[in-house]
């Protein structure tokens, strides 16, 4: 049994020393440029060690992804992980572990500050909360005839992509817990009618 366990953490920290290779080659070179020569060589392993966990690839990104995204979930959950309800407007900071899972994957994340690293992560990445709001959030307050409620949770999800996806492209330079509060502001914000400061008739 010790043998066992030990042949798995030795099986572990080698997949971990690939797939940490893969996202730092992401950082000089384009996704389908990266072969698995260059995984190997970067790791300073052989090919037939990446053979024996991975079949090519693909099958490293696809588990990288799963990691990542089971990790997300994990976070995006913990708000109301073992709650009946979820209330807004009492939502804490030190409850939303969003960002701080973010920043501690900041490695991979920060790829994503010129242009997608993986392609069809952002889609994927969107479409898990988009997953998350339906499956596990449901309106408690009555919901409005007019709004669709699919349409409701993408502007929700996109939102929040979008509030990373600056936060990366500052570099981080805000806290976790600015962006924590700013999120719950902006969760917990209803829009007043706006004073138009400027307005052109087309020319």
């Amino acid at each position: 049994m010790q043998e066992l366990k030990k042949a798995d953490r030795r099986i572990r920290r080698t997949k971990r020393t690939l797939m940490k290779s893969f996202i730092q080659l992401m950082e000089v070179k384009a996704y389908h440029s990266i072969t698995v020569k260059d995984i190997v060589d970067h790791a300073d392993y052989n090919r037939a060690t990446f053979y024996r966990h991975f079949p090519y690839k693909e099958a490293l990104v696809e588990e990288l992804e799963t990691e990542l995204f089971d990790g997300l979930v994990t976070a995006f959950r913990a708000p109301y992980l073992n709650k009946d309800h979820l209330n807004m407007i009492h939502l804490t900071v030190s409850e939303i572990q969003l960002f701080d899972y973010i920043l501690e994957h900041a490695h991979f994340y920060k790829l994503w500050n010129h242009s997608e690293a993986i392609p069809g992560f952002e889609n994927r990445f969107i479409h898990t909360i988009i997953q998350l709001f339906n499956e596990d959030l449901k309106l408690l307050t009555p919901q409005e005839d007019h709004i669709n409620y699919h349409l409701f949770t993408t502007f929700r999800a996109y939102g929040i992509w979008g509030l990373i996806l600056d936060w990366i492209k500052d570099d981080f330079t805000a806290s976790t817990t600015y962006m924590s509060r700013q999120l719950i502001h902006i969760l917990n914000y209803k829009p007043p009618k706006m004073y138009v400061t400027k307005a052109q008739e087309p020319v």
